[in-house]
Formats: structure tokens, C-alpha cells, sequence
């Protein structure tokens, strides 16, 4: 009878121990064991009793109490590779979970609408605003453009765009009113795109030619 229970507590430890997991929330998809470098990663531990104040060790990040009743933490991450984190309540180990550390990635810069290489002149007007966006991955925030430089090429081949610099996403107004006089075949050509997320790091972006139509 006592061997018996003893098996019982296993499996209902066992049980216990399975169902605990952590998230990364700065993630779309939170199934997903990846964190950032330069980023606050921000993991929550879910589990059956979520009023235990639990522990997260980690390997190789810094992991620092973001909320403990909410049983989150802040994670920075300092290396690339693989993290192994641990789930501890009361010393004890309960589950070890294997990380990605991995690099914030370049985002995709788009006029308008993303991915499209060819608009019209009241498309442009519509919005004219540079945006990006790192849509092949699992991130949740936005980047924000800094600045950019803008070559307006007319159809028959003259470039007529102003010296004027583009802080910002927005096209700046000299440029705009020049794009409002092209025809169709005219080009855009925004390059030294430089970009900043989360991270605070300036990155340089690579160019977007958009066809006027």
C-alpha cells in the first residue's frame, strides 16, 4: 500500500513539474524558447500554482525580478548561442528549458503597403511615410526610421529631387511636392536608410527603389 502512494506522489509531482513552462511575452508567438540580445526579455513562469513565488537560473544571461507576483523576469541576454534555464521554488530545481539567444534582426523597409515596388503618385500622397518591420520573425515591436536619403529620377531620366535631409519616416514636403509632378516611369530611390528598435542601436538599412505608375 505505501510502495503505491509512493508512485502516486511521483506521478503527481511529475505531473506538476511537466505543466510548469516559461514564455518569453515579447514574443507573437510565446511557444517559441528564443530571447534577444539587447533587449529586457521579459519571461513569465506559467504553472498549476501560480501563487509560489518561483526562480529563474540561468547559465549565461542576467535575470533580474520584474514582477513576483506575476512571476516575471527581465532576462538580458550577453552572448549568442544556447541558454539553459532553470525553474527553482524552494531550491529545488523543478525543470530546465533550452533558449536561443539570438541577434535582434534588420527590418524591411516599405512604402504604403509592405513589399510593394510600385505605386502611384496618390498612393504616395495617401501616406507618405517610410516605414519597417521585421516581418520574418516573432517579434512584437516596431522600428522606427531615423532618417534616409530620397533620389527622385524622373521618366525621362534627370534626377530633380531636393537636398533637402528626411528626418524621420516622413517623405519631408520639398520632396513630396516634386513626387506630386512625376508620370508615370519615374523612380524613387530611398537609400542611407538608418533605423532604431528597442535595442537603441542605429542600424543601417538597405535601399528601397519604388517605380512611379
Amino acid at each position: 500500500m505505501r510502495f503505491g502512494f509512493l508512485i502516486f506522489l511521483f506521478l503527481v509531482c511529475n505531473t506538476c513539474f511537466s505543466q510548469v513552462h516559461i514564455e518569453n511575452l515579447i514574443l507573437k508567438n510565446t511557444s517559441v524558447k528564443e530571447m534577444y540580445k539587447g533587449l529586457d526579455n521579459i519571461l513569465k513562469v506559467f504553472a498549476r500554482d501560480s501563487t509560489s513565488n518561483y526562480v529563474i537560473k540561468s547559465a549565461h544571461s542576467e535575470v533580474i525580478l520584474h514582477n513576483k507576483l506575476k512571476n516575471t523576469f527581465r532576462v538580458r541576454v550577453s552572448i549568442y548561442g544556447i541558454d539553459t534555464l532553470k525553474i527553482m521554488k524552494n531550491g529545488q530545481i523543478l525543470k530546465e528549458e533550452y533558449f536561443e539567444l539570438k541577434k535582434v534582426p534588420d527590418p524591411v523597409v516599405f512604402l504604403f503597403e509592405s513589399r510593394k515596388k510600385s505605386l502611384s503618385v496618390e498612393q504616395i500622397e495617401s501616406n507618405p511615410t517610410l516605414y519597417c518591420w521585421p516581418f520574418e520573425y516573432n517579434l512584437k515591436f516596431p522600428y522606427q526610421i531615423l532618417s534616409y536619403d530620397l533620389i527622385i529620377v524622373d521618366k525621362n531620366g534627370n534626377r530633380v529631387s531636393a537636398d533637402s535631409p528626411n528626418i524621420g519616416g516622413q517623405i519631408n514636403n520639398e520632396n513630396l511636392l516634386i513626387i506630386k509632378q512625376q508620370q508615370k516611369g519615374a523612380l524613387l530611390f530611398f537609400e542611407n536608410v538608418r533605423a532604431a528598435g528597442p535595442d537603441r542601436i542605429s542600424r543601417k538599412l538597405p535601399a528601397l527603389r519604388i517605380e512611379i505608375i
